[in-house]
Order: structure tokens, then sequence, then C-alpha cells
């Protein structure tokens, strides 16, 4: 639970980003022009699908992914091309005082750079009526490119629901090693590798245990086996568009690459589960992770969870939290519960 939290993304920066879109949707409706041909604004990517992980580097920028559906069928066609498009988008933010010099144009999205943090990447697309949309490539001859994000965010969603939230804590995890072993130009993208790791908790219902860290182990030991005896990548199609290939830029060098790691990771992930002295245990998992995020020791908020799991957490008459052995001056004992209030 402790390695978890370190990793995740942090309260604040969630709600700089949830204020990003705010401030982001309140502007195209304000916006006539933008408002005019407007079909919808949503996020897309690892925030929404909640496996964001933090970067490993210290102050290295965070990347939020958003997509803004226009109908711009009645527009000249010569201005539906994409580049037009974007740049279009890139202009209408401008008028906004508050975000002008944060714009900057990509290749397939305006960027939002809160330099320091985060960037907001948005991808402007067309509706199609299939319920997909139509997103800008980097190609010519096929400019536009269906895809289907929506379908993807519930697909995620579906498989952690019925893996009790465990796939999104595994997957965030999964995400860290990949971040923290791998450089960015061999590791895999984390649509294809959450993919990759998500049909396993489809293919094996008993592939979730009670416990984090043996679905950690189970996973990557399913992951591993049905990637052992590839030659080459494999196709893995997009669960919510089957027409569409998530490894198609993924080559075989740096798929190589990525199996030998994960063989390695899979067999260190495995003997550190199987330790039976916990410090050598957490000895391994740190070499896994980094001594950096692994704990070797736990905070007090993870202890008294700790405790409170283990029914040795008390609070006596004054009020007061005590850990330890039953004992019959330490009072009621606190059961384990969920914290939703305040």
């Amino acid at each position: 639970k402790q390695f978890h939290r370190n990793i995740r993304l942090k309260k604040t920066r969630l709600k700089r980003i949830k204020s990003a879109m705010s401030n982001l949707e309140t502007f195209s409706d304000d916006d006539g022009p933008i408002s005019a041909v407007k079909i919808d604004l949503f996020q897309q990517g690892s925030v929404a699908i909640n496996t964001a992980v933090i970067p490993i580097k210290d102050g290295e920028e965070f990347d939020a992914d958003a997509v803004i559906v226009l109908d711009i069928s009645e527009w000249p066609e010569e201005k539906q091309d994409p580049k037009y498009v974007i740049k279009w988008f890139a202009n209408r933010l401008r008028q906004n005082k508050r975000i002008k010099d944060k714009v900057r144009e990509k290749n397939r999205c305006v960027r939002l750079d809160y330099a320091g943090d985060f960037h907001l990447d948005i991808v402007p697309a067309q509706d199609e009526e299939t319920g997909a949309i139509l997103v800008p490539t980097k190609e010519d001859e096929t400019p536009w490119k269906l895809s289907d994000p929506k379908g993807y965010i519930e697909w995620a969603q579906s498989i952690n629901d019925q893996s009790g939230g465990k796939f999104c804590r595994i997957m965030k995890m999964l995400k860290h090693w990949r971040n923290f072993k791998m450089g960015k130009e061999t590791a895999p993208k984390s649509i294809l590798f959450t993919t990759l790791v998500g049909r396993r908790f489809e293919e094996d219902s008993n592939i979730s245990s009670s416990s984090d860290a043996e679905t950690l182990v189970n996973v990557m030991e399913a992951l591993n086996s049905y990637l052992e005896d590839l030659d080459s990548k494999p196709e893995v199609s997009n669960p919510s568009l089957s027409s569409e290939d998530l490894a198609e830029d993924w080559d075989d060098e740096h798929f190589g690459i990525f199996k030998r790691k994960l063989d390695s990771a899979t067999q260190k992930a495995r003997k550190a589960y199987d330790e039976e002295d916990k410090e050598k245990s957490i000895d391994h998992w740190q070499e896994l992770f980094g001594q950096s995020y692994f704990p070797k020791t736990l905070d007090n908020g993870a202890k008294t969870a700790e405790a409170v799991s283990a029914g040795t957490a008390y609070v006596n008459s004054k009020g007061n939290v005590i850990l330890g052995k039953p004992e019959r001056e330490r009072g009621l004992p606190i059961k384990e519960h969920r914290s939703f209030g305040a």
C-alpha cells in the first residue's frame, strides 16, 4: 500500500489537471468559434483510467491527455486538413489571456504547457456516426485515423471492477518498473502495455489474488509466459477497436529488449514474493522498483493501516490510537474500514 502511494500521482497534481480541464471546458463553451463546432471534450489516457504514475526524474513534467470532438463537416474541404484544424484550435486558445503563453502546436495535438509541472495534450477530433472518432495522424495519405478512447476507458474500468480494483494498482506498479528500468526509446507505449496486462486479467479470472503482491507476480508470470515463445512482436488489437493494432509502431528489436527485461523482472518478483525473510524480501523488491520508491520501513500512516488489518490497533477512553498487542487497558479495537469521510 505504501509503495502504491509512493508512485501514484499526488492529489495536488490531479487537482491541477482537473482545474486545467475545467478552465478549458469553460473557455471552449464561451468562445464562439469553438462552441459553434464543439461536440464533446473529455480526458483520455492514464489519468482517465487511473493508471498514471509520477515521473522518475525530479522536475520532469507529467503528460495528461484530452480530446475535443468537433463537427467541421460544413467547413471547406481544404480547411478540414488536420494541420489547419490544429493551427486554428491553437489560435483560438491563444485568445484566452490566462493560457495564451502556454499554447504549443504539435504534430497531432495542441499542448498546454504548465512548465515544471505537467502538460495537457488536446487532440482535435472529428465525430463518427459509429460512436468512434477520427484523430489526426502523421501520415498525409490518411490524415484522419479511426479511434475510440471512450471505449478503451470503459474496457479498462470493467477490468478494474472485475479485479476488485487490483488492475489499476498493478498497472501503476508495472508502469513504474518500465519507467525505472527502461528508456523511452525501448519501453512499450502505455496503451500497449496496459492492454497486454489487461488481457491477462481477462483470460484468467484467478489471476487476481487476495494480495496485490501475489497478483503482481501472477500477472508478470502470465505475461512472461505469453511472450516467451514469440520470436517477433505480437499483434495487439485495441479492445475497443479491433481493427487497430496497438503494436504497429513497436519494432522487433525493442520487443526483444522488453521481453528479456520482463523475464528477468518476473524472476526477481517471484524471488521477492517467495522470500520468507522480510528484510531480504524488501531488498529484492527494492532492486526491482528502486530504493527511493519501495519502502524499507513503514511511515506512521502505513503502520496504523497494517495494525488495523492485523487487529492490533486500539482506541482508548481518551480517543488515542494505540498500536500493539491486545491488552485490556488499551481500549476498543479498530475495525478495518475504508476512509470515505473527510
